[in-house]
């Protein structure tokens, strides 16, 4: 028997039934009639690999829906971030190249951009990645000397079919990212001096640090 770790559990769509109220009926009345019908899809790792598991869901029991999830199974990603139905994945696929794929489960679908292929021969580690509903941000390290890194807030557009790439210098190791207001968070921790966390601020109109 397989032992599945819980990994993600998205909520792809909510139906909401039997909500309207009748005239002569009274508030009590009128909420027994409330009821939901949701479906999940739940996310599970087992030997390193991700699968999908579909779920219906009602307000008094949760089983398994026979349906096949669109999920496509893959490798677990090393950096993943999740906002409302789109998870976003990071792969590393060589030592300065890497893969991300946006997938959103209100529609199955999927985008994958191939990043770092323009940094040539170089030692990257990626740290973190976040969304918006048009733009990504992924946060990385490269190592120019033994004594040196520096790090980086690389951003492109996933409207687009081939993106460009747009890098933002940090001075800090950015550790993990979050978008709000227009604005992207980035927590950040000083490894070399204060061994102490950060926030650093970026206005997402003008790339600059706030």
């Amino acid at each position: 028997m397989k032992t599945y770790t819980l990994f993600c559990l998205l909520l792809v769509c909510l139906v909401i039934i039997g909500c309207s109220k009748s005239d002569n009926g009274s508030e009590s009345e009128d909420l027994k009639d409330i009821g939901a019908n949701v479906d999940y899809t739940l996310l599970m790792s087992s030997n390193g690999m991700l699968t999908a598991q579909s779920l219906n869901a009602t307000i008094e029991s949760l089983t398994l829906n026979p349906v096949e999830s669109p999920f496509t199974e893959m490798a677990m990603a090393q950096l993943t971030f999740k906002e409302g139905s789109v998870l976003s994945l990071y792969h590393k696929l060589t030592s300065c190249s890497g893969e991300i794929t946006k997938y959103d489960f209100s529609d199955h679908t999927s985008k994958k951009f191939e990043i770092f292929t323009d940094l040539g021969n170089c030692e990257m580690t990626a740290t973190a990645i976040a969304h918006s509903e048009t733009e990504m941000y992924i946060a990385y390290a490269i190592e120019v000397t033994s004594k040196i890194t520096k790090y980086f807030v690389r951003i492109f557009d996933t409207s687009i079919a081939e993106p460009t790439f747009e890098d933002v210098e940090i001075h800090i190791k950015p550790i993990q990212l979050t978008v709000a207001n227009n604005r992207l968070f980035i927590l950040t921790f000083d490894e070399e001096i204060t061994d102490e966390n950060g926030l650093t601020v970026m206005d997402l109109n003008t790339k600059e640090l706030i």
